[in-house]
């Protein structure tokens, strides 16, 4: 599967990161090797446990073969591009490690998610409900008021 040229782009300028530093509001970015492995970690996983398959009363399955990793919360829920076919192709969600995938709130594309970081970092305001913090030169991520 080809990877979305705004995914390429963001990872040709950092290719995951060697360690934490709470780049993103809730996941780290992952390099290309680690969306491959947690790709084929899922679908792998997937197909042992009726993952693909959506169940009512959910609106989504647990994994899909067009979905695209690229950052992971550290706790085994994985952010993710749609690469399905149709008008929400490229939307972001959340594949939990325990339950169905959300696109509730779903960012339209990553472009505009890292916009909207990049945004918030520079000029302040909040990426959905979070907003930046530093404190003594570090930065996190805090629920927005």
């Amino acid at each position: 599967m080809a990877l979305p040229s705004e995914l390429l782009e963001s990872l040709l300028s950092h290719d995951g990161l060697t360690e934490w530093a709470g780049f993103l509001p809730e996941a780290t970015p992952l390099s290309l090797k680690e969306i491959v492995e947690q790709y084929l970690m899922r679908m792998d996983v997937a197909d042992h446990v009726d993952g693909f398959t959506v169940h009512s009363p959910n609106t989504e399955s647990w994994w899909n073969e067009l979905w695209i990793p690229f950052a992971d919360n550290g706790g085994g829920d994985l952010q993710v591009i749609d690469q399905r076919p149709g008008p929400q192709r490229g939307r972001l969600g959340l594949a939990s490690h325990t339950d169905a995938a959300d696109f509730e709130d779903a960012w339209p594309s990553l472009t505009a998610y890292l916009t909207a970081v990049a945004d918030a970092l520079e000029h302040g305001g909040a990426v959905g409900v979070w907003r930046p913090v530093t404190e003594e030169g570090a930065l996190r991520w805090e629920l927005a008021r």
